[in-house]
Order: C-alpha cells, then sequence, then structure tokens
C-alpha cells in the first residue's frame, strides 16, 4: 500500500485543525474588539458627564461665592443695629434689677411699717379704752378708738 494519502491525510486534518483555531481566535479578537469599542463609547460618555457636572460644579461654587459675598454685606449693614439694640437690652436689664431692688426694700419697709402700725393701734386701743376721757379730751380720736369710745 501507498503510505502517502494516509501522510495527506494527517496533514490535512492538523491544516484543518490549525485553520478552524485561527477561525476561532478571529472571532474572539472580533468580539474583544466590539466590547472594547462599547467600553471607549462608555468611556466617553462618561467624560461627557464628568465635564458637564464640573461645570455644574463651577456654576454652583460661584453662586455660593456672591451669596457669601452678599451674606457679608448684609451682616455689616446690620451688625452696629443688633449692638445697640444689645445695649439697650442690657441697659434695661439693669435697671429692671434695680426695680426689683428697689420693689424688695419696699416690701420689707412695708411688712416692718406693718407690724409697728399693728403694734402702735394695738397700743393706742389699750390706751384708749383705758382711758375714754382722754379721747374725749384730745377730741380726736383715731378711727378705730370709736368703737371702744362709743361702748
Amino acid at each position: 500500500m501507498n503510505e502517502e494519502p494516509t501522510k495527506d491525510l494527517a496533514t490535512r486534518a492538523f491544516q484543518k485543525r490549525v485553520l478552524d483555531e485561527f477561525a476561532a481566535v478571529r472571532r474572539e479578537v472580533a468580539v474583544i474588539r466590539t466590547e472594547q469599542a462599547s467600553m471607549q463609547s462608555d468611556i466617553a460618555e462618561i467624560r461627557t458627564q464628568q465635564a458637564a457636572m464640573a461645570k455644574n460644579i463651577a456654576a454652583i461654587d460661584q453662586r455660593l461665592t456672591t451669596l457669601e459675598k452678599t451674606v457679608d454685606d448684609r451682616l455689616k449693614e446690620t451688625r452696629p443695629i443688633w449692638e445697640a439694640v444689645q445695649e439697650q437690652i442690657q441697659r434695661l436689664v439693669e435697671k429692671f434689677d434695680i426695680v426689683l431692688h428697689e420693689l424688695y426694700d419696699v416690701r420689707s419697709e412695708n411688712k416692718i411699717y406693718g407690724r409697728r402700725g399693728q403694734r402702735i393701734g394695738a397700743a393706742s386701743s389699750l390706751l384708749i379704752a383705758s382711758s375714754p376721757t382722754a379721747c374725749s379730751a384730745l377730741k380726736t380720736c383715731p378711727p378705730f378708738a370709736f368703737s371702744t369710745f362709743k361702748s
């Protein structure tokens, strides 16, 4: 038998397997290139969104800076007003403290004088009760003495 057709079969089978492998590699490379193109478009979209966000952040930063300046200007305008109001409130607090102290003094003096008045009234009632002629001689009697004098 001739061995050449057998040899030819072995090389043909090998060549077919190699070509099939190359075709499979080419298909995988094509899939990888498609995925790579998709990723590149995704990256481009992300970069576009990032640029838009950077612009938005810059605009927000500008607005915040403007707002801070406006607030500082307004604080400078109203600071003297509030300082004057605080001084007036402090003066009112001090005056109120003085009024409270005077009120407490008046209350304590009122208690003292009330007790003295009660003692004087009690003593004069006893005096009038013990000598009604003294009251009639004076022709003036304290109002509380009349009840004692009349009876």
